[in-house]
């Protein structure tokens, strides 16, 4: 994906993890158990966290992969 800035890729970034905070919710419905599910998602929203200081390519910015089962 490809970012003009460091401020878009935040903002991208920002809305994934807005999307992801439902995830977070006991009775938001889960592919599987949510139990199972919930390592992978907290690993997802880590690496977001995290995804703008490790990004060095705006041009071919590469997106955390969202967990399977959601």
């Amino acid at each position: 994906m490809k970012f003009a800035s460091l401020d878009e890729l935040r903002t991208y970034r920002n809305t994934l993890l807005t999307e992801s905070d439902l995830w977070l919710l006991p009775d938001f419905p889960l592919a599987v158990d949510q139990e199972l599910l919930m390592p992978s998602i907290l690993a997802y929203r880590l690496q977001l966290r995290n995804w703008p200081a490790v990004e060095d390519n705006l041009d071919e910015a590469t997106v955390p992969a969202k967990p399977t089962g959601i």
